[in-house]
Protein backbone atom coordinates (compact mmCIF):
# COMPACT_ATOMS: atom_id res chain seq x y z
CA UNK A 1 0.00 0.00 0.00
CA UNK A 2 1.21 3.85 -1.15
CA UNK A 3 2.55 5.05 2.33
CA UNK A 4 0.85 8.61 1.71
CA UNK A 5 -2.77 6.52 1.45
CA UNK A 6 -2.53 5.46 4.96
CA UNK A 7 -4.15 8.90 6.16
CA UNK A 8 -6.93 8.57 4.24
CA UNK A 9 -7.69 4.69 3.85
CA UNK A 10 -7.60 4.93 7.96
CA UNK A 11 -10.31 7.54 8.58
CA UNK A 12 -12.54 6.11 6.07
CA UNK A 13 -12.16 2.68 7.98
CA UNK A 14 -12.69 4.76 11.12
CA UNK A 15 -16.15 6.13 9.83
CA UNK A 16 -17.03 2.33 8.48
CA UNK A 17 -16.34 0.31 11.69
CA UNK A 18 -17.86 3.20 13.66
CA UNK A 19 -20.84 3.17 10.99
CA UNK A 20 -21.26 -0.35 11.64
CA UNK A 21 -21.76 -0.04 15.48
CA UNK A 22 -24.23 2.75 15.30
CA UNK A 23 -26.05 0.48 13.08
CA UNK A 24 -26.02 -2.59 14.55
CA UNK A 25 -27.41 -0.74 17.97
CA UNK A 26 -30.21 0.47 15.76
CA UNK A 27 -31.36 -2.94 13.90
CA UNK A 28 -33.77 -3.27 17.41
CA UNK A 29 -35.27 0.08 16.78
CA UNK A 30 -35.60 0.24 13.04
CA UNK A 31 -36.39 -2.16 10.16
CA UNK A 32 -33.41 -2.44 7.84
CA UNK A 33 -35.07 -1.15 4.88
CA UNK A 34 -36.79 2.23 6.43
CA UNK A 35 -32.80 2.63 8.24
CA UNK A 36 -31.14 2.82 4.96
CA UNK A 37 -33.55 4.70 3.25
CA UNK A 38 -33.68 7.67 6.40
CA UNK A 39 -29.77 7.13 5.77
CA UNK A 40 -29.20 7.46 2.44
CA UNK A 41 -31.83 10.53 2.11
CA UNK A 42 -29.97 12.47 5.16
CA UNK A 43 -26.74 12.03 3.33
CA UNK A 44 -28.01 12.69 -0.07
CA UNK A 45 -29.35 16.17 1.37
CA UNK A 46 -25.67 17.08 2.74
CA UNK A 47 -24.77 16.99 -1.05
CA UNK A 48 -27.42 19.18 -2.35
CA UNK A 49 -26.65 21.93 0.43
CA UNK A 50 -22.78 21.99 -0.85
CA UNK A 51 -24.06 22.97 -3.79
CA UNK A 52 -26.44 25.18 -2.58
CA UNK A 53 -23.82 27.21 -0.41
CA UNK A 54 -20.18 26.25 -1.81
CA UNK A 55 -19.10 29.45 -4.59
CA UNK A 56 -16.77 26.54 -5.94
CA UNK A 57 -19.40 23.22 -6.87
CA UNK A 58 -20.90 23.09 -10.01
CA UNK A 59 -24.10 21.35 -10.65
CA UNK A 60 -23.39 17.79 -12.33
CA UNK A 61 -24.24 17.97 -16.16
CA UNK A 62 -22.04 15.15 -17.75
CA UNK A 63 -24.59 12.17 -18.93
CA UNK A 64 -22.13 9.77 -18.30
CA UNK A 65 -21.18 10.75 -14.85
CA UNK A 66 -24.97 10.88 -14.02
CA UNK A 67 -24.89 7.22 -16.02
CA UNK A 68 -21.74 5.62 -13.38
CA UNK A 69 -23.38 7.56 -10.37
CA UNK A 70 -26.74 6.08 -11.01
CA UNK A 71 -25.28 2.74 -11.12
CA UNK A 72 -23.04 2.79 -8.33
CA UNK A 73 -26.09 4.41 -6.20
CA UNK A 74 -28.42 1.53 -7.36
CA UNK A 75 -26.31 -1.27 -6.73
CA UNK A 76 -23.10 -0.65 -4.94
CA UNK A 77 -24.78 1.84 -2.15
CA UNK A 78 -28.50 1.03 -1.50
CA UNK A 79 -28.73 -2.60 -2.44
CA UNK A 80 -25.40 -3.26 -0.77
CA UNK A 81 -26.52 -0.98 2.23
CA UNK A 82 -29.25 -3.39 2.65
CA UNK A 83 -27.27 -6.62 2.73
CA UNK A 84 -24.78 -5.27 4.95
CA UNK A 85 -27.31 -3.70 7.36
CA UNK A 86 -29.57 -6.87 6.98
CA UNK A 87 -26.85 -9.16 8.38
CA UNK A 88 -26.17 -7.00 11.41
CA UNK A 89 -29.42 -8.93 12.70
CA UNK A 90 -27.84 -12.26 12.54
CA UNK A 91 -24.09 -11.35 13.13
CA UNK A 92 -22.21 -8.99 15.55
CA UNK A 93 -20.61 -6.04 14.22
CA UNK A 94 -17.80 -7.40 14.73
CA UNK A 95 -18.00 -10.94 13.11
CA UNK A 96 -19.71 -8.92 10.00
CA UNK A 97 -16.62 -6.76 9.31
CA UNK A 98 -13.94 -9.26 9.67
CA UNK A 99 -16.02 -11.25 6.71
CA UNK A 100 -15.65 -7.80 5.28
CA UNK A 101 -12.21 -7.92 5.17
CA UNK A 102 -12.65 -10.95 2.33
CA UNK A 103 -13.11 -7.59 0.26
CA UNK A 104 -9.41 -7.48 -1.12
CA UNK A 105 -9.57 -11.09 -1.66
CA UNK A 106 -12.55 -10.03 -3.90
CA UNK A 107 -11.33 -7.65 -5.35
CA UNK A 108 -7.91 -9.18 -6.99
CA UNK A 109 -10.01 -12.23 -8.25
CA UNK A 110 -11.85 -9.49 -10.14
CA UNK A 111 -9.00 -7.61 -10.78
CA UNK A 112 -7.65 -10.85 -12.27
CA UNK A 113 -10.61 -10.49 -14.20
CA UNK A 114 -11.26 -7.27 -15.61
CA UNK A 115 -8.54 -5.41 -15.05
CA UNK A 116 -5.67 -6.48 -17.70
CA UNK A 117 -2.56 -4.93 -15.89
CA UNK A 118 -3.64 -6.57 -12.45
CA UNK A 119 -2.43 -10.46 -12.15
CA UNK A 120 -2.70 -12.99 -9.62
CA UNK A 121 0.30 -14.89 -8.71
CA UNK A 122 0.94 -18.53 -6.82
CA UNK A 123 0.64 -16.96 -3.22
CA UNK A 124 -1.87 -14.87 -4.01
CA UNK A 125 -3.92 -17.92 -5.15
CA UNK A 126 -3.28 -19.36 -1.85
CA UNK A 127 -4.16 -16.52 0.42
CA UNK A 128 -7.26 -16.00 -1.38
CA UNK A 129 -7.88 -19.76 -0.60
CA UNK A 130 -6.82 -19.37 2.92
CA UNK A 131 -8.75 -16.45 3.32
CA UNK A 132 -11.97 -17.83 2.10
CA UNK A 133 -11.64 -20.87 4.89
CA UNK A 134 -11.27 -18.41 7.32
CA UNK A 135 -14.66 -17.47 6.67
CA UNK A 136 -15.58 -21.33 5.94
CA UNK A 137 -14.52 -22.35 9.26
CA UNK A 138 -16.67 -19.48 11.24
CA UNK A 139 -19.88 -20.54 8.70
CA UNK A 140 -19.56 -24.02 9.26
CA UNK A 141 -19.41 -23.67 13.07
CA UNK A 142 -22.46 -21.11 12.98
CA UNK A 143 -20.59 -18.16 14.77
CA UNK A 144 -22.65 -15.29 14.98
CA UNK A 145 -20.59 -13.37 17.57
CA UNK A 146 -23.94 -12.51 19.51
CA UNK A 147 -24.75 -13.73 22.92
CA UNK A 148 -28.04 -14.63 21.81
CA UNK A 149 -28.38 -16.18 18.71
CA UNK A 150 -31.03 -16.09 15.75
CA UNK A 151 -30.39 -18.81 14.48
CA UNK A 152 -30.42 -17.37 11.50
CA UNK A 153 -26.23 -17.31 10.70
CA UNK A 154 -26.37 -18.37 7.37
CA UNK A 155 -28.47 -16.08 6.07
CA UNK A 156 -26.38 -13.06 7.83
CA UNK A 157 -23.28 -15.36 6.15
CA UNK A 158 -24.78 -15.36 2.41
CA UNK A 159 -25.47 -11.17 2.70
CA UNK A 160 -22.00 -10.51 3.43
CA UNK A 161 -20.92 -12.20 0.71
CA UNK A 162 -23.51 -10.68 -1.69
CA UNK A 163 -22.40 -7.01 -0.42
CA UNK A 164 -18.25 -8.48 -0.76
CA UNK A 165 -19.51 -9.53 -4.49
CA UNK A 166 -20.88 -6.44 -5.36
CA UNK A 167 -18.10 -4.26 -3.58
CA UNK A 168 -15.32 -5.98 -6.19
CA UNK A 169 -17.48 -5.11 -9.08
CA UNK A 170 -17.82 -1.30 -7.71
CA UNK A 171 -13.85 -1.49 -7.23
CA UNK A 172 -13.20 -2.62 -10.79
CA UNK A 173 -15.85 -0.27 -12.11
CA UNK A 174 -14.71 2.57 -10.27
CA UNK A 175 -11.37 2.14 -11.62
CA UNK A 176 -12.41 2.05 -15.47
CA UNK A 177 -15.22 4.25 -15.66
CA UNK A 178 -15.40 6.38 -13.58
CA UNK A 179 -11.78 7.66 -11.85
CA UNK A 180 -11.84 10.81 -14.37
CA UNK A 181 -14.57 12.18 -13.33
CA UNK A 182 -15.15 14.64 -10.36
CA UNK A 183 -14.69 12.24 -7.63
CA UNK A 184 -17.56 14.89 -5.50
CA UNK A 185 -20.05 14.85 -8.70
CA UNK A 186 -19.94 11.57 -8.69
CA UNK A 187 -20.53 10.67 -4.92
CA UNK A 188 -23.47 13.44 -5.06
CA UNK A 189 -25.26 11.80 -8.13
CA UNK A 190 -25.07 8.36 -6.49
CA UNK A 191 -26.15 9.26 -3.15
CA UNK A 192 -29.70 10.98 -5.32
CA UNK A 193 -29.85 7.96 -6.39
CA UNK A 194 -29.16 5.20 -3.99
CA UNK A 195 -31.87 7.34 -2.07
CA UNK A 196 -34.96 7.61 -4.19
CA UNK A 197 -33.72 3.32 -4.70
CA UNK A 198 -33.80 3.28 -0.95
CA UNK A 199 -37.14 4.44 -0.72
CA UNK A 200 -38.46 2.37 -3.16
CA UNK A 201 -37.43 -0.39 -1.45
CA UNK A 202 -38.47 0.40 1.93
CA UNK A 203 -41.86 1.54 0.50
CA UNK A 204 -42.29 -1.94 -0.79
CA UNK A 205 -41.13 -3.92 1.63
CA UNK A 206 -41.79 -2.58 4.97
CA UNK A 207 -43.21 1.08 4.75
CA UNK A 208 -42.02 3.77 6.96
CA UNK A 209 -42.41 3.08 10.22
CA UNK A 210 -41.21 5.00 13.45
CA UNK A 211 -42.88 4.15 16.11
CA UNK A 212 -40.10 2.28 18.29
CA UNK A 213 -37.41 4.46 17.64
CA UNK A 214 -36.46 6.88 20.40
CA UNK A 215 -33.94 9.62 20.72
CA UNK A 216 -30.50 7.42 20.86
CA UNK A 217 -31.95 5.19 17.47
CA UNK A 218 -32.11 9.18 16.13
CA UNK A 219 -28.76 9.96 16.97
CA UNK A 220 -26.98 6.71 15.94
CA UNK A 221 -29.12 7.27 12.54
CA UNK A 222 -27.58 10.72 12.21
CA UNK A 223 -24.16 9.87 13.12
CA UNK A 224 -24.41 6.89 10.74
CA UNK A 225 -25.56 8.68 7.94
CA UNK A 226 -23.06 11.60 8.43
CA UNK A 227 -19.68 9.38 9.14
CA UNK A 228 -20.26 6.48 6.85
CA UNK A 229 -22.76 7.42 4.34
CA UNK A 230 -21.46 10.82 3.67
CA UNK A 231 -18.20 11.34 4.58
CA UNK A 232 -17.13 7.60 4.01
CA UNK A 233 -18.16 6.89 0.61
CA UNK A 234 -16.80 10.02 -0.37
CA UNK A 235 -13.78 9.63 0.42
CA UNK A 236 -13.41 5.92 -0.71
CA UNK A 237 -14.56 6.63 -4.09
CA UNK A 238 -11.50 9.44 -3.94
CA UNK A 239 -9.36 6.47 -2.67
CA UNK A 240 -10.29 4.06 -5.56
CA UNK A 241 -9.77 6.85 -7.96
CA UNK A 242 -6.24 8.14 -6.86
CA UNK A 243 -4.91 4.62 -5.07
CA UNK A 244 -6.34 1.86 -7.20
CA UNK A 245 -9.14 -0.08 -6.32
CA UNK A 246 -6.62 -2.69 -4.42
CA UNK A 247 -4.79 0.00 -2.17
CA UNK A 248 -8.64 1.19 -1.41
CA UNK A 249 -9.61 -2.11 -0.36
CA UNK A 250 -7.09 -2.29 2.35
CA UNK A 251 -9.63 -0.32 4.80
CA UNK A 252 -11.06 -3.67 5.28
CA UNK A 253 -8.25 -4.39 7.55
CA UNK A 254 -8.75 -1.95 10.02
CA UNK A 255 -12.57 -2.30 10.69
CA UNK A 256 -12.55 -4.78 12.68
CA UNK A 257 -10.50 -3.71 14.79
CA UNK A 258 -12.43 -0.75 15.63
CA UNK A 259 -15.98 -2.84 15.41
CA UNK A 260 -14.68 -6.06 17.80
CA UNK A 261 -13.28 -3.74 20.29
CA UNK A 262 -16.46 -1.18 19.95
CA UNK A 263 -18.87 -4.17 19.42
CA UNK A 264 -17.61 -6.03 22.99
CA UNK A 265 -17.84 -2.50 25.25
CA UNK A 266 -20.62 -0.77 23.69
CA UNK A 267 -22.88 -4.00 22.04
CA UNK A 268 -21.98 -6.44 24.59
CA UNK A 269 -20.98 -8.60 21.64
CA UNK A 270 -18.35 -11.74 22.03
CA UNK A 271 -15.22 -12.94 20.74
CA UNK A 272 -14.89 -16.18 20.29
CA UNK A 273 -11.68 -18.62 20.20
CA UNK A 274 -13.38 -20.02 16.02
CA UNK A 275 -13.21 -16.37 15.45
CA UNK A 276 -10.03 -16.16 16.37
CA UNK A 277 -9.07 -18.60 14.07
CA UNK A 278 -11.03 -17.87 11.46
CA UNK A 279 -9.51 -13.76 11.85
CA UNK A 280 -6.25 -15.87 11.56
CA UNK A 281 -7.06 -17.24 8.61
CA UNK A 282 -8.14 -14.47 7.07
CA UNK A 283 -5.76 -12.23 7.80
CA UNK A 284 -3.23 -14.37 7.26
CA UNK A 285 -4.66 -15.33 3.52
CA UNK A 286 -4.85 -11.40 2.75
CA UNK A 287 -0.83 -10.93 3.70
CA UNK A 288 -0.42 -13.26 1.16
CA UNK A 289 -2.83 -11.55 -1.43
CA UNK A 290 -1.03 -8.34 -0.76
CA UNK A 291 2.58 -9.66 -0.69
CA UNK A 292 3.70 -8.72 -4.40
CA UNK A 293 1.75 -5.05 -4.62
CA UNK A 294 -0.93 -5.05 -7.36
CA UNK A 295 0.21 -2.51 -10.07
CA UNK A 296 -2.37 0.46 -10.24
CA UNK A 297 -3.34 2.40 -13.30
CA UNK A 298 -1.07 5.96 -12.90
CA UNK A 299 -3.79 8.85 -12.36
CA UNK A 300 -4.72 11.25 -15.05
Amino acid sequence: MQREAFPYISFVALMFGSTLIASRFSTGQFATPTYIATRLVIASLFFVCIYLVSPTRTWPTDPKLWFHGALLGIIATAITMNFIVGALNFLSSGLTSLLLTLNPAFVVIAAQLFLPDERLNVRQVLGVICAMSGALVMAWRGETGLALSSGNALLGYGMVIAALLIGAWQNIHIRKYVRHFDAFQVASVRMWFAAITGIIISWTLVGFDFSRVELSGYAALLYASVAGTFLGIMISLYNTQRFGATTSAMTSYIIPIITTVGGILILDETFTPVMGVGMLLIFTGLVLVQAKKQPALAPR
